[in-house]
């Protein structure tokens, strides 16, 4: 391709054209989202920010506000829409962090950094009430009158 230059597009359009492969979540007081039946590890100096999640054919990205946080590695189902597995995790350190000072420090392979959630549980009808008939009510004499 020599001599052919590229024209290139501003972000603003990018996200437009990217727009089905980019999500919003929102992290949990952990710092991890939820997302198609699995939990995955952001950042928890960020709990309940708004995060961006990006998905590249088999690779999750999660950033805030333009700032890489994660990145996970995905095999899908054959559906192309659930998530079978997921593997090789990869944490960004960022300005971010949490003023919490930790009892201890957790290794990479010593803390869960991805879940998969369980499945979502049939809900179970409720039981119909049976119909419940009044029965006519006996015709009470007055005392000294008869009944009719």
């Amino acid at each position: 391709m020599r001599g052919v230059l590229a024209r290139t597009l501003p972000a603003p359009t990018l996200a437009r054209i990217f727009f089905a492969t980019e999500f919003t979540r929102h992290l949990d007081r952990s710092g991890y989202i939820r997302f198609r039946r699995w939990r995955f590890y952001a950042e928890e100096g960020l709990a309940r920010q708004q995060v961006q999640v990006s998905i590249y054919t088999s690779t999750l990205k999660i950033e805030y506000q333009e700032t890489e946080l994660a990145f996970y590695m995905m095999e899908w189902a054959q559906d192309n829409k659930h998530i079978k597995e997921v593997k090789n995790p990869r944490l960004i350190e960022t300005g971010y962090q949490s003023p919490q000072l930790k009892l201890w420090t957790l290794g990479p392979d010593e803390w869960l950094l991805f879940l998969k959630l369980p499945d979502y549980a049939a809900r179970k009808k409720p039981q119909r009430k049976l119909d419940v008939i009044q029965l006519q009510l006996p015709d009470v004499a007055e005392p000294g009158q008869r009944a009719i």
